[in-house]
This record gives structure tokens, sequence and C-alpha cells, in this order.
């Protein structure tokens, strides 16, 4: 563990160089102020995975900073005349300018680009709190910082100088807070890494403050000392247990559910996708079904109205024939009223030729309807088809995902939005403290994804990851297919 190195690093810095480092502390400060500066802008990428990347590390993360501010508190915890008092009181301000330089490495790598999110309201909700946590440090940490110059410290008034310098202690509990704010959220996600720079920051700043305090208590309660020293521990270590109990039980408890929601959510996709299959089968059958049956009946009854047409007229006809056989027996006998009758025929011949054109009419209009009414309809074909051919539903969808590769943990979120089967933004965010693989990550990989469109967003896996986080690289991609699932139309 980083922290771990850095805390072994600083005590053994002190142990062989404390002595030149009192009387020469020049060259020190800009030998550590010229490595500060140049590892701010070193291209971590390209040495990531290498023994330099951890190198660069110590310096960007803040860890060995961290180490040596921690060697100047524990100076003044230790008891007067301890061998560690001893060994540290004399460089204390020495270790404390050489802590404060090598902030500049942290300041640069992650400072600028937490305050520019900030600003820009891009930034994730941990980072805000680290950054409003880190504003308050800086602003005690310069003034403490030069205050510890000898040269200063002289022009100084001893009473004013010391008022100023117990502001420490609220350095101290804001850093410790820093710290906190920055690796609780992905411990509690798992981040063995995390969880492991919980636990020991928690030890040695608990230890610190049990040890701090008991050094007040004693010199006003001496014949207490020992109740002073073992309530101290006492409490020290239940809010040491507290903490560490707080990173470890969500931890458990996420490792052994993973990824139920997918499941989840794929499972009844797959239900509602079978169930509207079946429905739209069915109901295009009954449809087809319901169109033949019409269709037969109106041909039925076109046939039935036409053959009524046909016996009216026929009936009619036979009609008229009695009617012309009577007169034309009656003629011989009633000669005055042959007129008469052949009017009456005249007549009853143009009403059965008006009955016979209209039944011809009736049959022609029944033929046509039953032929126009068989014919598709073509103007649903082209409407089918277009809706077939979207692959997602337009609109935003979100997706988790955690990515792990042996005590590394990464949660990642990621937010698409959706436009005519293109997606048209992604939003991405992780719970990994160190900037640079989200920001590469966006720069360098998700251009890649959104030149994608339709089924060409299966094809996600043949993006090669960005150098130097493949892991984040692998959660981005796999959770921009579980949106796209969300979005996918069944």
């Amino acid at each position: 563990m980083l922290f771990l190195i850095s805390l072994s690093a600083t005590v053994l810095f002190t142990v062989l160089c404390g002595n030149i480092l009192k009387r020469k502390p020049l060259p020190f400060y800009a030998g550590f102020t010229v490595l500060a500066v140049f590892f701010a802008f070193f291209p971590f990428e390209k040495c990531s995975d290498s023994i330099l990347g951890y190198i660069v590390s110590l310096f960007s993360n803040g860890t060995l900073a961290a180490a040596f501010f921690v060697l100047v508190m524990y100076a003044g915890a230790f008891k007067s005349g301890s061998i560690g008092a001893k060994k540290l009181m004399p460089i204390r301000a020495e270790l404390a300018i050489t802590a404060s330089l090598l902030t500049i490495t942290h300041l640069i790598s992650y400072g600028f680009t937490y305050i520019k999110r900030l600003l820009t309201g891009s930034i994730s909700p941990t980072q805000a709190a680290v950054t409003y946590f880190a504003i308050p440090l800086v602003a005690l940490l310069l003034p403490l910082a030069v205050t510890s110059f000898k040269n200063i410290r002289k022009k100084m008034n001893p009473k004013k100088w010391k008022n100023l310098q117990k502001f420490a202690y609220l350095f101290y509990i804001l850093l410790y807070l820093h710290i906190l704010i920055a690796y609780i959220p992905s411990a509690r996600h798992g981040k063995v890494k995390s969880i492991a720079n919980v636990i020991a920051y928690s030890a040695v700043f608990f230890v610190y403050a049990a040890m701090r305090i008991s050094k007040e208590l004693v010199k006003k309660h001496k014949e207490s000392e020992q109740k002073i020293k073992i309530s101290l521990s006492a409490l020290g270590t239940a809010a040491f247990a507290m903490v560490s109990l707080m990173v470890v039980i969500p931890t458990v408890q996420t490792k052994n559910v993973p990824e139920i929601p997918t499941t989840e959510s794929v499972s009844s996709s797959a239900i509602v996708s079978a169930v509207s299959s079946s429905l739209s089968k069915s109901s295009e059958e009954s449809s087809k079904a319901v169109s033949s049956k019409n269709i037969s009946s109106k041909a039925v009854s076109s046939k039935s109205s036409t053959s009524k047409a046909s016996n009216t007229s026929s009936a009619l006809q036979s009609s008229v024939r009695d009617e012309s056989n009577s007169s034309n027996k009656e003629e011989s006998n009633e000669s005055l009223d042959e007129q008469q009758n052949n009017e009456t025929e005249f007549q009853q011949e143009t009403i059965t030729e008006q009955i016979e054109d209209e039944s011809e009419e009736t049959v022609e209009e029944s033929v046509f309807e039953s032929e126009s009414e068989q014919q598709p309809e073509p103007e649903t074909e082209p409407e089918s088809e277009i809706e077939i051919s979207k692959i997602f539903n337009d609109g935003e969808y979100s997706a988790k995902c955690y990515e792990e590769d042996d005590d590394v943990r990464v949660m990642i979120t990621v937010t698409i939005r959706i436009e005519n089967d293109r997606i048209v933004d992604i939003k991405v965010d992780s719970d990994e403290s160190d900037t640079w693989y989200l920001d590469n990550i966006v720069e360098n990989l998700i251009p890649l994804i959104v030149e994608k469109e339709g089924n060409s967003l299966d094809d996600l896996d043949d993006i090669d990851a960005v150098s130097g986080a493949t892991l984040s690289s692998n959660g981005v991609k796999r959770a921009v297919k579980d949106a796209l699932d969300q979005a996918r139309i069944m």
C-alpha cells in the first residue's frame, strides 16, 4: 500500500538524513520542489502499471506529503525525552516545510482539475466534498509553512507565532477528513486498496489523537496518568473499530449480492418481449380471420340480393304474360277496350325493363364491392417496415457496473442519450480517486463509441481499451452495453 510505503520511506529518510536536513535544509527544499513539479507534469499514462508508476503515485496522490505530515504530528505527541521526541522535534520545522513542498504535485495533479470541474458543474459528489475540504486545508497550510522558516519565525512575536501554530491541529483534523472522504465511497464498494487506506490512516490519526490528548491531560493531572492513557486508548480503539466496520460491512454485503438488478431487468424484459410477441401474432391471425369472414359474408349477401332481384323480375314477367293472354281473349268480345289494353301492355313492359336494369346494376355493384374488399391495404406495410428497422428507443438510460482486478474494485456509472439509433451523449462517473483514468477515457474511448450507430453498437468489444486504464475502459463499455439493452426495442 502506498501510504505504508511512504511512511516507511519518510522514517528511513529521517533516520539517515535528519541531521543533514537540520544543518543544510535548502538543498533538500530545492530538490523536493524540483521533484514535485516534475512529477506533477509527468506523463503518468506511460508508466501506470510499472514501478515508476508507483513512484509517480507517491507524489501525485499526496501520500508522500501525508507521511511527512504524520512525522510532524507525532513529533509533538511523543513524551518529552523519548527517542521519538529527540529525533523528530529538532527537525520538526524542516519536515513541515518538506511536506508542504511535496503537496505541490498533488495540488497540480488534482487541485486544478477538481476546481475546474467544480466551476463547470461536471464534478461528482465525492470529488466536490473532497474539494470543499481541500480549500481550507490550503488556506491553513500556506501561513503554517511560511512561518516555519527560521528567518520569518525570528521576525515574529513568539506569542503570536505560537498561537498561529495551534491552527496545525485544525489542519490535521481537516486532513484526515479530506482523506476519509476521498477513500470511503470506493471502500464501501469493495475496493481493497481504499479499504486498506481508510484503516491505515484511521489507525495513525486515532493513535496520534490519543497520544496528544493524553500528553496534555497528564501535564495537568499527573497522578491519573494511567487512567487517562487507558481511557483514551479505549476511546481511540472504539472510534477506529467504528470507522473500520463502516467500510467493511457494506463491502461484504455488496460482494454477496452482485449485479442482482441487472439479472432481474434482463429476465423481466425477456418475459415482456415474449408476451408482447405472442399477443401481436394472435392479433394478426384474428384480424386476418375477421377480414376473410367479412369478405365471404359480403359475397353471400351480394349473391342473395341478385337471386332476389331475378325472382322479382320473373314474377312480374309471368304476371304480364297472363294479363296479355286475357286481354287477347277478351279482344274478340270487347273491341271497344282494345286501345286501353295496348296501353296497359306497354306500361308493363316498361316496368319489366326497368326492374331488369336495376337488378343488373345491383349485381355489378355487389361484384365490384366484393372484389375491392378482397384487395389488400398497402398503406400499413410501409409503417410496419419502418418500426421494425428501428433498434433502440430514444431517451436517456443509465447503468452501473463493477470492475475488479486483483485488489482493485471500481464502480462506474454511465448515462447515455439515444436519438435515431445513435448515442449522441455519454456521461461517465467513477469512484476511482485518480482523475487521470476518467479523463483519458472521456478523451479517447467515448468518441469511438459515439461514432457507432445501429447494429454496430453491439460490437463495442472491438474498441481497444485506453492504455493504462484497461479496467475502467472495460467497465465503461460494459455499462454502455447494459444501458443499450434497456433502450433496445424487443
